[in-house]
């Protein structure tokens, strides 16, 4: 038997394999006569902020801390999606900025482009217009700093976002604001 021939038969074996493995359907109706009891379902956990609400992050009626917490919710999301895709490793706040503009291995759109929250350089913007910087501390886990009021980085007005270690997982932090 040839290599063709017997790449055919092995092709037909799974089809009629899995032909075989599938359940019979039933057209039967259920018994009316039967009480079916129904169970209340617990509340499902709530949902990461999805992309229509992440139109706030430029919502000039929220605070500081509501915007740095939504951009941790936008990476949460990012992360969770790409987890096992691969990819390059993001640091810059532009890299970071790209990659959730779909500039990603999936091609996935978590921000749109012309998001009022984005700077002409590219760059995610905090609630005075200074880049957001990022600092990551692992392949899950970054921080995320604003300038603060005075728009210099790295001093004592800085927001710093998460600010305990056991909520920098990104994969599976849940904050609320």
């Amino acid at each position: 038997m040839n290599r063709g021939s017997a790449l055919a038969l092995a092709a037909v074996v799974l089809a009629g394999i899995i032909w075989f493995a599938q359940p019979e359907s039933s057209s039967e109706q259920p018994d009316a006569s039967v009480a079916v009891k129904s169970e209340t379902l617990p509340e499902p956990p709530p949902l990461l902020e999805g992309p229509i609400t992440l139109g706030q992050l430029a919502d000039p009626g929220a605070s500081p801390h509501q915007k740095i917490h939504r951009v941790h919710g936008l990476l949460q999301n990012y992360v969770t999606v790409m987890k096992s895709r691969g990819g390059p490793p993001l640091s810059t706040n532009a890299e970071f900025t790209r990659a959730l503009t779909g500039s990603n291995r999936l091609g996935s759109i978590f921000l749109a482009s012309d998001n009022p929250a984005i700077s002409p350089a590219g760059e995610l913007i905090d609630a005075w217009g200074s880049p957001y910087f990022f600092h990551v501390l692992a392949a899950d886990a970054v921080e995320i700093v604003s300038a603060g009021p005075d728009r210099i980085p790295f001093n004592s007005d800085d927001l710093i976002f998460p600010q305990s270690p056991n909520e920098n997982s990104l994969g599976s932090s849940r904050d609320n604001e």
